[in-house]
């Protein structure tokens, strides 16, 4: 048994359901016998399909069996509610819509399935399959387990093989990348088969060489930066690991193992449950965990302009985050930051700094600037870390770390500033109660 994912449909969903429930098959061959509708309701799926307003509407893909592999109809049943059930974990039929067709015309068992891309309590967008480690892995471990559950053969994937990301096969600006990470494969895999290669140490000699510069190695991959490339290429996969033995990986190419160790059974049930775990939580606070009601609207200020600057403010502080959890993601990841983002750091570092240089007038005015400090400790301690934000930013190699000490010396100067107006204020009201306190009566 294998699971194979198509790409995400666009179309509305007379496409995919006239596919499935058609006489003929695609090549117009005749479906003998006719498909079978396995499970769900074909008017209701439709019907969310075509109410769904963005691009990406369904999600389709095949659970298929070999010729050997013949499923009873109890066992084909289990075998699609494990796969909802990990796939989705936490998610009923109230909250996904799935339709399943059966067809066996061509002497094996195919079960397809469309999973529409809503969550229907919510109506928020909801994909079964999104791309990333965590999905491959689940998917892979499912199969796995089923297939040692019902003494069916392993799937194995070919360990010379590169992967690929969804940037890679999705993106525009990866085509390029990916297309010259299959060349590179299929020369590493005739290097390694001709025994030039016997472990990553030689092919990291090999390659810088050829003038190709290793930028970064980690446990399972390696960055390339080729002399007619800007960036460094990741390229990971077990070729790359740290310990891998070509030879041992050659061997594994020529002789798949059929069967599940105990060792690799209790190893993927534990990854599974892991993994399953991580999705559960991700679907119980996106689609299961009602929003707070909001009791209280405060009413803006009108025609004020401190209200206006707030706003601005308010914005920015917000795309500052936003930039500053997107890429403490790309990092997590090992990624790069896209030409989009750097485009994004750019922008949002010219407002920074003209925000820093507007405040800094606005001090001067008020009569205070970064070198002074104040009897308050609290203001001393502020104003030391205003000094040394300052430092990070003079110190800045890329325009990254210049980002993130910008916004740094923002909040700080913001800090201060309300600090200040705090202490204004108390003194005001402590001067007014003075002269209560004098008045002659």
């Amino acid at each position: 048994m294998i699971v194979k994912f198509f790409d995400s449909g666009i179309s509305s969903s007379k496409g995919p359901i006239n596919y499935l429930l058609q006489e003929n098959d695609s090549n117009g061959k005749k479906r003998n016998p006719p498909a079978e509708l396995f499970s769900g309701d074909i008017d209701l799926t439709s019907y969310i399909i075509d109410n769904n307003k963005s691009k990406f509407k369904y999600t389709s893909l095949v659970i298929a069996f070999r010729d050997n592999e013949k499923p009873t109809d109890k066992q084909l049943r289990d075998i699609f509610k494990t796969f909802m059930e990990t796939m989705a974990p936490g998610l009923t039929d109230k909250n996904v819509n799935s339709l399943a067709v059966k067809h066996t015309h061509e002497g094996n068992f195919e079960l397809h399935i469309v999973i529409p891309k809503k969550e229907l309590t919510t109506n928020k967008a909801f994909n079964i399959h999104p791309p990333g480690k965590l999905s491959r892995e689940l998917v892979r471990d499912f199969t796995a387990l089923v297939n040692d559950k019902y003494g069916w053969d392993q799937v194995n994937e070919n360990p010379l093989h590169v992967e690929f990301s969804a940037f890679d096969k999705k993106v525009p600006a990866g085509e390029k990348n990916g297309k010259r990470k299959e060349r590179f494969s299929k020369k590493l895999v005739d290097l390694v088969k001709t025994g030039v290669l016997k472990d990553r140490e030689d092919l990291i000699k090999i390659l810088e060489k050829n003038d190709i510069e290793v930028t970064r190695k980690g446990v399972n991959y390696i960055s390339l930066k080729f002399p007619d490339t800007e960036k460094s290429i990741k390229f990971s996969g077990p070729i790359f690991s740290l310990d891998a033995n070509y030879s041992e990986l050659l061997r594994k190419t020529k002789f798949n193992s059929e069967k599940l160790t105990d060792t690799e059974r209790n190893k993927t049930f534990a990854r599974l449950q892991r993994n399953v775990g991580m999705k559960l939580k991700f679907n119980k606070e996106r689609y299961l965990t009602p929003n707070p009601k909001r009791t209280y609207k405060a009413k803006p200020r009108k025609n004020s302009k401190n209200q206006s600057y707030n706003v601005k403010l308010n914005n920015l502080r917000i795309s500052c985050r936003s930039l500053v959890k997107a890429l403490d993601k790309i990092h997590a990841e090992n990624k790069t930051p896209t030409e989009a983002t750097t485009k994004r750091i750019k922008a949002t570092s010219s407002k920074l700094s003209s925000h820093i240089r507007t405040e800094n007038q606005e001090n001067e005015k008020r009569g205070f600037s970064t070198s002074k400090t104040g009897p308050n400790s609290s203001l001393a301690s502020i104003e030391s870390s205003i000094q040394s934000a300052i430092a990070d930013l003079a110190n800045a190699k890329t325009l990254e770390e210049k980002f993130r000490a910008l916004y740094k010396l923002m909040e700080l100067m913001e800090q201060r500033r309300r600090m200040y107006f705090e202490m204004y204020e108390q003194n005001n009201k402590a001067s007014v109660s003075m002269s209560m306190k004098l008045k002659p009566r």
